[in-house]
């Protein structure tokens, strides 16, 4: 309602004649809705889940799980018993967004 209202007074002064006074006021609201619309970005921008470890290193948690797990499994330095459990949980932290609440 204030920019309706600056509007209408900025064509005011047009019309009377004092278009530096109008151009003055004009920047101003420009300036005022830029600010406004960088708000709203930062504000989209904190809304959005942070991307998991997993997906900012591997792209996605099953490539976690064939590039760097079941390799480790497969080659005995991992027990299969144990990792199972550990997946399973890592998994669950990735599909409940654990990762991206703040620390």
């Amino acid at each position: 309602m204030k920019l309706f209202r600056e509007t209408k007074n900025i064509g005011a002064q047009v019309l009377a004649g004092k278009t530096r006074v109008a151009l003055h006021s004009l920047t101003k609201s420009v300036g005022a809705v830029r600010a406004l619309s960088r708000r709203v970005a930062r504000m989209e921008r904190e809304g959005k889940p942070r991307p998991s470890p997993f997906v900012f290193m591997f792209g996605s948690f099953d490539m976690f799980e064939e590039v760097t797990v079941l390799p480790e499994i497969e080659a005995g330095h991992l027990s299969r018993a144990d990792m199972v459990d550990v997946v399973a949980a890592l998994r669950s932290w990735e599909s409940d967004g654990t990762w991206g609440r703040p620390p």
